[in-house]
């Protein structure tokens, strides 16, 4: 047995670590069966992951398998000692946080044998245990019985036509069969190797070694082959919601078979909102009346039992709800071709668009009239009988817009 503490390469975050959290494939299970595979969930890179077991480190067993960065591993088949509460812990040079339990039930398998006690059956073993597409696969015979025939098949039967190949060793030729591909090649010692895996490699497959003593032997394995996740993008409804008003969703694309999806904000975990719903497959998250405390930067982080993946960030910008603003005016009434009236538009917003209109249309600016940098003030001098009317101002967001009341300029003749 082995130890489950491993180390990353490089100094680890210089961080102070968030709880990471664990997800299992099934939580109830009946004994010899599986398998049941734990992820540890964490926002977290450059960091050790250690798993424990009824409060204690766990120790690897020949039934226990660990994938790459210690973040997964798998329980294949199921005991009645695996059961209990297991949790994972990451950690860093100067830091540590450890997970919440989760709870695994074994139950008692009530297959009843009525023959004799028998050896245990050997199983045959694909290395590696889960693969990527393109990968290259070992099937590897466990048996050390003396065989005169090595008979391959796809499925978990002998029937001939999923038949693969086969190999006599006193000739050491080989027969390929119906279900052979051209990318099988078998070994002296019964082993199987499948050369650039693809999705439809998965699955059963049995080896029928045919001995120059007693019955033939059966033995059975499996394959997983998993898709290399590609990077993930972020679709949104809206990337410019407005406060107090709109939902926003965001879609984690493409979906992807046997995927964990994970979302961070501003580089943290979700905080525990009632207005974040997560689907039940968590590739869609749906923000609900969102605030401004929901701005920033989104994240989708994709992990299946071959590769992890990530989005770039995407910006959800919440804009304010504008008010209406109001007008005032150094002068209401004024005579024609006298001194300058300035028109001031007020608002309590910031970073917002200001229009101006007069007699209900947009303002068409003249030689005589001037706006202020930001469009907040308007200035006419000299002012001419055409400028009497009805003023109005108006203030925007991309979400956004409120208008003024009018006010009115009188212009009286000389």
């Amino acid at each position: 047995m082995e130890d489950t503490e491993q180390g990353q390469d490089g100094c680890g975050d210089r961080e102070s670590l968030t709880k990471p959290s664990i997800q299992a494939s099934n939580t109830t299970v009946t004994e010899k069966t599986g398998p049941v595979v734990f992820t540890c969930l964490t926002q977290h890179n450059g960091i050790s992951i250690s798993w424990f077991h009824d409060g204690e480190r766990l120790r690897l067993t020949k039934r226990m398998k660990l994938f790459q960065d210690n973040s997964s591993f798998t329980i294949n088949p199921v005991r009645m000692e695996a059961a209990g509460n297991y949790q994972c812990e990451i950690s860093n040079p100067i830091s540590a946080n450890r997970s919440d339990s989760l709870n695994v039930t074994v139950n008692v398998s009530l297959l009843l044998s009525w023959g004799p006690p028998t050896t245990a059956q050997l199983s045959i073993e694909s290395v590696p245990r889960a693969a990527a597409e393109g990968q290259d696969v070992l099937l590897r015979n466990p048996s050390r019985a003396e065989a005169i025939f090595y008979n391959w098949y796809k499925g978990d039967n002998t029937d001939p036509k999923d038949g693969i190949t086969t190999y006599e060793v006193t000739s050491k030729t080989t027969t390929e069969g119906p279900a052979h591909t051209g990318r099988e090649k078998i070994y002296p010692n019964g082993s199987l190797l499948l050369q650039h895996v693809t999705l439809a490699d998965t699955g059963a497959y049995s080896l029928q070694i045919i001995k120059r003593t007693g019955f033939p032997e059966k033995l059975t394995g499996q394959i997983h082959v998993f898709r290399k996740l590609p990077k993930p993008s972020i679709k949104s409804n809206s990337s410019n919601p407005v406060e107090d008003k709109d939902s926003v969703t965001l879609l984690c694309d493409p979906e992807t078979q046997n995927t964990t999806y994970q979302w961070l904000i501003n580089n943290q975990r979700l905080p525990d909102n009632s207005r974040l719903e997560l689907s039940m497959d968590s590739r869609t998250l749906t923000i609900h009346n969102v605030t401004r405390n929901e701005s920033g930067f989104y994240e989708c982080r994709t992990r299946n039992p071959v590769s992890p993946s990530h989005s770039d960030p995407f910006y959800v910008n919440v804009l304010s709800s504008l008010t209406k603003p109001s007008i005032q005016a150094s002068n209401t009434t004024v005579s024609e071709h006298t001194s300058p009236v300035v028109f001031a538009c007020l608002t309590k917003h910031n970073g917002i668009s200001i229009s101006w209109f007069h007699k209900g249309g947009r303002l068409q600016l003249t030689e005589t009239m001037m706006l202020s940098r930001d469009n907040s003030s308007l200035t006419i001098n000299p002012v001419r009988m055409e400028d009497a009317g009805k003023y109005q101002c108006e203030v925007s967001n991309p979400g956004s817009a409120n208008r003024s009341d009018s006010l009115i300029l009188t212009v009286e003749g000389e």
